[in-house]
């Protein structure tokens, strides 16, 4: 009897032993941090570290190259980088509005025009293209070829937010206007200036007193080269409207 449950007791306290090894040693792992791979972190630090050393040297794409001499005024030499484009990957077409903007750097406007209208049409990003759209629109308002700009940016309007042309639309009927007043086109002047001031809300007082000026001078002309009173009293009237000055005032009296 003695000896068995002196026999249990061993057994027992065997039992109690190994357990509490097993726990030490798993306690002890945790801590020594064997749970985790940690022989895989610095060869893994090593290869990101060489990738970005990688990308940072790797040398720019032919267009990246062309964009970075533009933007640096050197369109002559991004010229040739483009047009090799052009002939090796002439289904990608993300080189087009850099293309048209250094034809219209070098006074190579047909091309460049050509190479615009195709960025149009195939509907590149806006954020590339109207840029360049913008850019030949000023080219065009410098030489008052007025129409041909607005016709741009009409077409322009299929691939870009027609809200990124608003401020050049008013510019270009504006100075269309004064090009027509100059010319003593008044009537059309009078069109342009309304279509400018469109793009205004409310009309700023500049434009409101030029086109009160612009009304003035048509109804001097029904009224003296025409002989229509009504049209001469209609724009005075136009002209108080939008702005109320005393020689519109005063002009209207003396037609009553």
């Amino acid at each position: 009897m003695r000896a068995s449950q002196l026999e249990a007791n061993i057994a027992e306290e065997t039992q109690t032993e190994r357990e509490s090894a097993a726990q030490k040693g798993a306690t002890e792992g945790v801590r020594s941090g064997k749970s985790f791979p940690w022989s895989w972190v610095v060869p893994l630090l090593i290869c990101l570290i060489a990738a970005g050393i990688y990308l940072a040297q790797r040398p720019p794409t032919p267009l990246k190259e062309a964009e970075a001499l533009i933007k640096a005024n050197r369109p002559a030499a991004a010229l040739p980088i483009l047009e090799n484009l052009a002939k090796t990957s002439p289904e990608d077409h993300s080189y087009l509005p850099w293309l048209a903007q250094c034809y219209l750097n070098t006074d190579r406007l047909a091309e460049g025009r050509t190479a615009l209208d195709t960025a149009i049409r195939v509907k590149l990003a806006a954020t590339t293209l109207t840029p360049v759209v913008k850019n030949f629109s000023k080219y065009y308002r410098q030489k008052n070829d007025f129409a041909e700009a607005e016709r741009l940016l009409t077409s322009a309007q299929t691939a870009c937010p027609a809200s990124e042309f608003q401020e050049e639309r008013k510019e270009i009927h504006r100075e269309w206007a004064e090009a027509d007043a100059a010319k003593n086109k008044i009537n059309e002047a009078i069109q342009h200036l309304e279509t400018a001031a469109s793009f205004e809300n409310p009309v700023n007082a500049q434009t409101a007193h030029r086109m009160a000026e612009l009304y003035r001078q048509q109804s001097a002309i029904e009224e003296m080269q025409n002989g229509n009173d009504k049209s001469a009293i209609a724009l005075l009237q136009k002209s108080l409207a939008i702005a109320d000055e005393p020689a519109s005032r005063l002009a209207l009296a003396n037609l009553y």
